[in-house]
């Protein structure tokens, strides 16, 4: 597996926080199995029992996280990944040691400056990933909208059987819902869940700014 991801972006694809949107652009776009180690099962198991100790999630919400992260393991999703955790850390040390080298010879009073380079976002972050301008202009639509109905959800504390109800859809939908699967709903599905939660959707169009040639 090419992926690593570190726990705290696996949290952010089983809780709606401000990294979902960019953590569900990456996983549409590479589309892999992800590596699920033990350090990952602790970390993000503990980031669930701190939201709901912060009141950021209820219990219902922790466990619905949990399930979909049990129901990733036994899709194939998630891939338990065994690691040896004594070459890892010694690897680290190296790495942390060199580092701490090149820092150290960089703030001298001789350093030079090295220019960062700094590639500025387009504002979609499914544009800066690579998909075409008008795909990821109807990706970022569907993301904005599931995210609205993640958002109701959560703060109406909804358990899952509740929200189905409300929603016309299964529990298992609810949990895709929840899950951020972008790619199995469409724009009109998630307008319609909207409005079931009584949220309004309106469109803005907005003209491109034009260029001024001197």
């Amino acid at each position: 597996m090419a992926v690593y991801a570190d726990s705290s972006f696996l949290v952010s694809c089983y809780v709606v926080d401000t990294h979902t949107s960019q953590a569900k652009a990456f996983l549409l776009k590479h589309g892999a199995s992800l590596p699920f180690t033990a350090l990952h099962e602790l970390e993000v198991r503990n980031a669930l029992r701190l939201g709901v100790f912060r009141q950021m999630l209820t219990e219902e919400q922790a466990h619905a996280s949990a399930r979909s992260i049990d129901d990733d393991l036994r899709a194939g999703r998630l891939v338990r990944t065994s690691v040896r955790w004594s070459a890892v850390f010694r690897a680290a040390t190296r790495l942390s040691a060199r580092q701490a080298g090149c820092t150290q010879e960089d703030t001298g009073p001789m350093a030079k400056k090295k220019a960062i380079r700094v590639t500025p976002s387009s504002g979609n972050v499914f544009r800066d990933i690579g998909f075409s301008k008008e795909e990821s202009a109807r990706l970022l639509i569907r993301a904005d909208l599931l995210i609205e109905v993640q958002r109701a959800i959560a703060s109406r504390r909804l358990k899952r059987a509740d929200a189905a109800i409300i929603l016309r859809v299964t529990q298992p939908r609810v949990s895709d819902l929840l899950r951020g699967r972008l790619d199995l709903f469409s724009t009109d599905s998630l307008i319609d869940m909207l409005a079931r939660l009584g949220i309004g959707v309106r469109l803005v169009v907005k003209a491109p700014r034009s260029t001024k040639v001197a």
